[in-house]
């Protein structure tokens, strides 16, 4: 009888959940964008769209562009403000509703600034601050928590299972609620270059010369199947507004996905009856860094990158684990998709290389077979695009992977001082960076590295304190991998090679890629998200391996840095931080 109970309560919340969502979005009026475009001069763009109001709306919408706002107007009266032209997307300007006088259809006409091809557009939505919005995303959260909940109650009866369950549970529910306060226009990385690359593809079904747009050099999949679905989006008459939250819609989907690659990461490198406590650990830490959060409303192919590097990562360990021919067959068929979802996937072949030719328990023979078919899986399922954009004119711009094109201002220096000074007490003062200006300490690598693990490229000043001490946990989590790395080194632990390969690898591709090209958003964390999963392996394994009064100080801080990221990436987002 309990047993039928439960499952009619899950069915009957996962039927709240639904109805709520679709019956009480279209009473808060939610807005259809770019209806209609006028041609108003030649630099510059009329955008009209309907925004309906129901009997309960929200108080406050915002609106951001992919391009400079020169002016709005609602229902023919003009918004006087001294913001035009607005030029920063990523904060955008608040409508309360009293410009809203009817019920029903209100015309809003936005003039911003054309790009070619009118490749430009502003994103309407309902302010994340917002009572009602709020209250909403709150209850929606809260449905889909209680459904977990009973889920996980229902079908995990062991201890150990269900506490693993509830931690991926939280770090999905924080993933979710960032996804559903966050715009596509909001802490993004050139969003209106990645569109642009989605919107030819799905126009002229084919690929875009590499130096054509600022994003066209990059690896085609993802822009592949984004435009299909952008294409079958507008064929069903879904508005640019709807299909670029479809966008989002996907990448919260792969950042839960690769959160999940973690449970199994767990069980493998902590197998140990004893070692639960570290399994649950390893999955706080990457329920709750920042950066890997930041991706589930980002509209590029660093979400997808990231999914298939963590997922690199478990296969590599499987297959050392147990070294058969299917396993390696998969590794690398998974290796030549991540290369073609992003380029920074590429030195996942080294590592594959390096860790098959120190495996003890393959004969030299075999390692020189294994080298060959994982090679020809690489070069059947990646040379098409090689020959593509080498047949191109000009692919100049490919083999500088866009870095010909950044702005010189974001050029730093290259001395050899930039890749030794770490300064504990700057980073607790200046916890964000600053990629435009060198009071930031922007040409200091690590320290770039380490404020980008947790903030990416963004300041959060009105969070400041709690930042700081963010980042105080943190650096002294710093301390417990760098103990970790040490005490594994000595331990020559089952899976020490795969894992310290990984890790020396990614980090010294990311200098070599400074070096090469030495602007400051080229040491952010993540090009290299997958070091995620062997830095919080380190974390683990140095707070269980260092003497007992670090531990306590360590155990201190993990606790610390899990609750204060919870607090930061749910706070965030309502106060409307911005770059």
């Amino acid at each position: 009888m309990l047993k039928r109970m439960r499952i009619l309560w899950t069915f009957a919340l996962l039927v709240l959940l639904i109805v709520t969502h679709q019956v009480l979005s279209p009473v808060f009026g939610t807005p259809t964008i770019q209806e209609h475009r006028v041609r108003a001069s030649p630099a510059m763009l009329e955008v009209r769209f309907p925004i309906s109001m129901g009997p309960v709306f929200p108080r406050t919408f915002l609106v951001s562009g992919m391009n400079c706002i020169n002016g709005i107007r609602i229902n023919d009266h003009r918004i006087a403000s001294d913001i035009f032209p607005l030029c920063n997307s990523s904060m955008g300007l608040e409508l309360p509703t009293h410009f809203f006088m009817q019920k029903e259809a209100n015309i809003v006409s936005v003039m911003i600034n054309a790009l070619l091809d009118n490749q430009t557009g502003i994103d309407v939505r309902i302010s994340p601050w917002d009572p009602l919005e709020c209250s909403f995303n709150i209850l929606y959260c809260i449905l889909l928590s209680m459904l977990g909940y009973l889920c996980i109650r229902r079908w995990n009866r062991g201890s150990q299972s269900q506490s693993l369950a509830f931690v991926f549970l939280g770090g999905s529910m924080l993933r979710v609620w960032y996804f559903l306060t966050t715009g596509a226009f909001v802490r993004f990385h050139d969003v209106t270059g990645h569109v642009e690359y989605i919107r030819h593809v799905a126009r002229y079904l084919r690929l875009p010369p590499s130096g054509g747009g600022w994003e066209f050099h990059q690896s085609p999949l993802y822009y592949i199947v984004s435009g299909l679905w952008w294409r079958m989006g507008e064929w069903i008459a879904r508005s640019p507004a709807e299909m670029l939250r479809d966008l989002q819609v996907g990448s919260l989907l792969l950042s839960i996905a690769a959160f999940a690659i973690g449970l199994p990461m767990a069980a493998i490198l902590f197998s140990r009856q004893d070692a639960h406590r570290d399994a649950t650990k390893f999955l706080l830490l990457l329920a709750t860094i920042p950066s890997l959060v930041f991706l589930s409303a980002w509209i590029n192919n660093d979400v997808p990158a990231t999914f298939f590097a963590f997922l690199i990562i478990l296969l590599l360990l499987r297959w050392w684990r147990s070294p058969d021919m299917t396993a390696w067959i998969m590794l690398w068929i998974i290796i030549a998709v991540g290369v073609l979802v992003k380029e920074t996937l590429l030195p996942f072949i080294i590592i594959a290389l390096l860790c098959l030719l120190s495996h003890t328990h393959i004969s030299r023979k075999r390692k020189l077979s294994l080298c060959a078919i994982g090679i020809s899986i690489l070069f059947l399922l990646t040379f098409w695009l090689v020959v593509l954009r080498n047949l191109e004119p000009d692919h100049g711009r490919l083999l500088s992977m866009g870095n010909g094109f950044l702005n010189d201002d974001l050029r730093v220096g290259n001395s050899i001082t930039d890749y030794l000074i770490f300064h504990p007490g700057r980073i607790f003062q200046l916890p964000f960076n600053t990629p435009w200006l060198d009071i930031g300490r922007r040409q200091l690598f690590w320290e770039f590295f380490f404020r980008s693990v947790l903030f990416g490229e963004f300041q959060f000043t009105r969070l400041w304190m709690l930042c700081a001490h963010l980042a105080l946990a943190g650096m002294i989590l710093l301390l417990a991998l760098l103990y970790g790395i040490t005490a594994d080194c000595r331990l020559r632990s089952r899976y020490f090679f795969p894992l310290i390969v990984t890790t020396i690898v990614l980090l010294a591709t990311l200098i070599i890629y400074r070096i090469a090209f030495p602007f400051s958003p080229n040491q952010d964390f993540r090009f290299v998200t997958g070091l995620a999963l062997p830095f919080s392996y380190y974390i683990v394994i140095g707070i269980r391996s260092a003497p007992a009064w670090f531990q306590e100080i360590a155990n201190v801080a993990l606790g610390a840095f899990v609750l204060l990221s919870a607090i930061f990436l749910i706070l965030a987002p309502l106060l409307n931080i911005t770059p």
